[in-house]
């Protein structure tokens, strides 16, 4: 059946994820050439936009919390729409789940 239970809404749960990283990964780091191109007489007289934002650390540690949280949330969707779609039994539905979160603990230690 290949699931599909949700519409395959769940991987937008992964791409607010990716997005939220990305936008942490960029802070500080100097906005793309094209873009300074584009707009020059705005950097001219906003020279501070050059640069992506940088955000307080605790408001960085809440936006890693959200990625953590969405990146589980995204697991744990995928995972349901295959049980729920009948692709997977309960014991691969839970023995999958539970290899998906040990993963993402060693892939990503820096947000557990």
């Amino acid at each position: 059946m290949s699931g599909g239970r949700f519409d395959y809404n769940q991987s937008k749960i992964g791409y607010i994820a990716d997005e939220i990283q990305d936008i942490l990964n960029k802070q500080g780091k100097e906005k793309g050439e094209d873009l300074l191109r584009i707009k020059p007489e705005h950097f001219k007289k906003y020279p501070e936009d050059k640069v992506h934002p940088t955000f307080q650390p605790f408001v960085q540690a809440a936006l890693l919390d959200a990625v953590k949280f969405l990146r589980i949330a995204h697991i744990f969707a995928n995972r349901a729409d295959s049980f729920l779609s009948g692709d997977d039994g309960d014991k691969t539905f839970v023995h999958c789940l539970k290899n998906e979160l040990d993963n993402l603990k060693k892939e990503m230690p820096h947000l557990f």
